[in-house]
């Protein structure tokens, strides 16, 4: 076979039966019989990518347009930008294998195939019409974006904007974890660090809601139908990608897919200098924008990706927590968190994700109910005053930090201060409507425990829809189930949560089978089920808890002198003496900076005789919730009774 180089042919159609074979670097490219060689190893390309391949290479260097391409690999036939997009992305994937060449993306111009890969200085290049400015009539239906010049770009997309139809209903996105290329299986932090990163981005434009934040993590490492994969993360569109990081460099190629077509909407490559990722994960997430129509939303000067380090140490590092983070493993995630904020006081995402860590691993480190008041109030009230000040830094770096004032809404709440926490809540979730961690936050921590259920369930059907396959939010779904009597199907999710290993699920499975009246399957479970709440109680409480459990309905024989269960109280709830399962939100309530799991289940039907109680309208008023209610408006099961008193159903 013949290696050679023909000048470029103008716009004739290209035929591959007739054309000469050549070389990329170390590839061997026979277009007639549709190969590409590499050390003796045999790859097939689809006719139009070996077409659009070879018009590319048959260029020298020169910028072919997409007329151009459509002229000479579909006969000038009408076809979809999507057909253009998918080819350019097979051979982005060819070239990722190798470093043999790159294709250029000249954003409203065309393509260009460079030889070795996109030299530091062309990565983010800018075509000469960009700089010149151009008619807006004349604007493509898509536009790329390529590397910095913010200004450049905000106003290419205003325009933009302006000249495009309305955009179809229904958007979403979800991001698949980016590939790691790196050759290192411990750059995987880095590729999941990256694929987070740009979620986060696109999550502050307001018009496109970013689904399965974490969900979507279940399919790392796997292949699939993208069709299958978006519809089971509820996306419109689905965004996978790769990455290769090599010492100073690193190298992101991403791809949009429709997930209700399969086509590739939109494919770039992005070759940088490692101190340029803000800038690629900012192109990245506008150019997604831009080929969904959707107006960025910011104001002038404001970026998508704001919170930036020059420490590449402590941006790496804060990287690593994410994972860490997103794995739920405070105990590691918190001295790497602590080490970054003291080596970059200043990086405000991780005193944000700091902020929030503390909240479940006060938790994880000891139990609330054993030991004094005293002791548990400063164990908890030291993770909330670090909670308190972790947020207060984040915020006061970036007040738009929608973590930083979730996590501030928890503390507020831990103060019993209902209102600041409402103000804390509302202002995250007006900065970022989706994030699934803060709904469940607001759910949890403050609907769910204030009794406003019927809210909370609508909350927790949203995150539902944004994370399918997190067992902490299903776990958290299965409580408000429980609080509206739909004891079966919060059964049916329990299960399922219980052998994910979510923490706290155990106990919860215990209570969801007690409310349903299985007392013996919840006394055999409940002694021998492993604990994955944490600290596990006592043997001698869960041995009287069981007994007690297998003796209901019958009431016992004397309501005075009954035992404290730390934390097994709720079974006296079955057993005639309704009043002692409020020991346990009790004990939450008087231990400072404490969470409140118990005071969230006091609002289903198995409390309904302890509501009904004198013990429970002290606990209440005590709790500073009366006074919100008469603020903001009664929960589902209270009233007011004249002027200064009220009752609960």
């Amino acid at each position: 076979m013949n290696v050679e180089n023909p000048p470029f042919a103008g716009d004739s159609v290209i035929d591959l039966a007739r054309e000469t074979d050549f070389r990329l670097g170390a590839l061997h490219i026979s277009p007639s019989a549709r190969e590409v060689m590499r050390d003796g190893q045999r790859e097939l390309l689809e006719p139009r990518v070996m077409q659009v391949l070879v018009v590319l290479y048959r260029a020298q260097g020169a910028v072919v347009s997409r007329d151009s391409l459509i002229a000479r690999c579909w006969e000038g036939r009408i076809v979809g930008e999507d057909a253009i997009n998918r080819a350019i992305w097979r051979l982005r994937k060819l070239a990722e294998s190798g470093g043999d060449f790159a294709v250029e993306t000249i954003p409203r111009v065309g393509y260009r195939l460079r030889p070795g890969g996109l030299e530091p200085a062309e990565a983010g290049s800018i075509s000469p019409a960009v700089e010149t400015g151009a008619d807006p009539v004349s604007l493509p239906r898509r536009w790329w974006l390529a590397g910095g010049l913010s200004l450049l770009v905000l106003a290419a997309s205003a325009v933009w904007l302006l000249w495009q139809p309305a955009r179809p209903a229904g958007i979403s996105v979800a991001v698949l974890p980016f590939v790691n290329l790196s050759g290192d299986p411990g750059q995987e932090f880095f590729s999941d660090g990256i694929t987070e990163e740009i979620t986060a981005a696109l999550a502050k434009i307001p018009e496109l809601p970013v689904v399965g934040r974490t969900s979507a993590f279940q399919y790392k490492g796997k292949t699939g139908d993208l069709r299958v994969i978006g519809r089971a993360l509820n996306a419109a569109y689905v965004l996978e990608g790769s990455v290769r990081k090599d010492s100073s460099r690193i190298r992101i190629t991403a791809q949009l897919v429709s997930t209700g077509t399969g086509d590739h909407i939109w494919t770039d490559s992005y070759d940088r200098q490692f101190q340029d990722v803000f800038a690629v994960q900012e192109d990245v997430a506008q150019a997604i924008a831009g080929a969904l129509r959707v107006p960025l939303g910011l104001k002038q000067g404001e970026k998508l990706v704001s919170d930036r380090t020059s420490d590449a140490d402590s941006y790496q590092d804060y990287l690593r927590a994410r994972a860490l983070f997103r794995a739920r493993n405070m105990a590691e995630t918190i001295p790497l968190l602590e080490r970054t904020v003291a080596r970059d006081p200043d990086y405000a995402p991780a005193w944000a994700m700091l902020a929030r860590a503390y909240v479940p691993a006060s938790g994880a480190a000891r139990s609330l109910y054993s030991g004094s008041i005293e002791d548990a109030s400063i164990h908890f009230g030291g993770y909330a005053a670090k909670m308190e000040h972790a947020a207060r830094q984040a915020l006061r770096l970036d007040p738009r930090n929608a973590a930083a004032h979730a996590a501030l809404a928890q503390w507020a709440i831990y103060q019993h201060d209902w209102e600041t926490g409402r103000e804390e809540f509302n202002q995250a979730l007006a900065l970022d409507p989706n994030d699934p961690d803060t709904l469940t936050q607001y759910a949890s921590a403050f609907l769910g425990l204030l009794g406003y259920t019927k809210r909370e369930f609508g909350i927790r059907q949203k995150v539902q829809s944004l994370e399918p396959f997190v067992p902490v939010f299903n776990r958290e779904r299965a409580v408000t189930l429980l609080n509206l009597g739909q004891t079966k199907p919060a059964i049916d999710l329990l299960q399922e949560v219980v052998h994910s290993g979510a923490p706290a699920s155990v106990g919860l499975l215990v209570e969801a089978w007690s409310d349903a009246g299985h007392f013996g399957e919840a006394a055999d479970f409940m002694i021998s089920a492993p604990s994955n709440t944490g600290p596990r109680p006592s043997k001698a409480d869960l041995e009287t808890a069981a007994r007690l459990l297998r003796s209901a309905p019958k009431p016992v024989a004397s309501r005075q002198n009954q035992p404290d269960l730390h934390g097994l109280n709720f079974v006296y709830l079955f057993v005639g003496a309704p009043d002692l399962a409020l020991a346990d939100p009790e004990r939450e309530l008087a231990i400072k900076g404490s969470p409140r799991p118990a005071m969230g289940r006091m609002w289903g039907p198995a409390y309904a005789p302890a509501r009904r109680s004198e013990r429970f309208k002290i606990f209440v008023r005590n709790a500073g919730m009366v006074d919100y209610w008469r603020k903001h408006g009664w929960p589902d099961l209270c009233h007011p009774v004249g002027r200064d008193d009220f009752a609960c159903n």
